[in-house]
């Protein structure tokens, strides 16, 4: 049996992952954070979101196209880097509809209307971390404390 590669690793938490923080840079080159459902059931370097064509997410993707997706569970992090674009395919909308989507867009949004767009992230960069134990924290935290070790919060692989 072979073992999983660094990708292989990210791809399989990243299929774990339904809600993520997206970071967008806004008309100040201020960074914008905000939680979306990911869309889709296969992870291979893009990721789906869906938001109304006309929200701040869509126009600040339009205008810079480097954003950031943070996912956080169970003592694993993921941070993806990458360039997003806006779909406004009715196909692919129909595709990655789901009426999970239900509480994150208008209330009478459908895959039907044009009133929402798909945001399409190709990822072109991957960290992910996975911290220890809670006892192994604490035993971190102490030695941190009485010597001149630093603190390590987690394991990046």
């Amino acid at each position: 049996m072979s073992t999983p590669t660094t990708v292989d690793r990210v791809r399989e938490l990243v299929r774990s992952f339904r809600v993520g923080v997206l970071t967008t840079v806004d008309e100040r080159y201020r960074l914008v954070s905000r939680p979306m459902l990911s869309l889709g059931d296969e992870f291979t370097d893009v990721l789906w979101f869906a938001a109304p064509i006309r929200s701040r997410v869509v126009t600040h993707v339009r205008s810079v196209a480097a954003v950031n997706i943070a996912f956080v569970a169970d003592r694993a992090w993921v941070s993806l880097a990458g360039t997003a674009v806006v779909r406004t395919d009715p196909e692919l909308l129909a595709r990655l509809w789901t009426t999970d989507l239900t509480p994150w867009l208008p209330d009478d949004a459908s895959p039907d209307e044009q009133q929402v767009a798909v945001v399409e992230i190709a990822v072109t960069e991957a960290r992910f971390w996975r911290a220890p134990g809670a006892v192994e924290q604490l035993v971190h935290l102490a030695r941190s404390r009485t010597s001149a070790a630093p603190h390590t919060a987690g394991t990046e692989w």
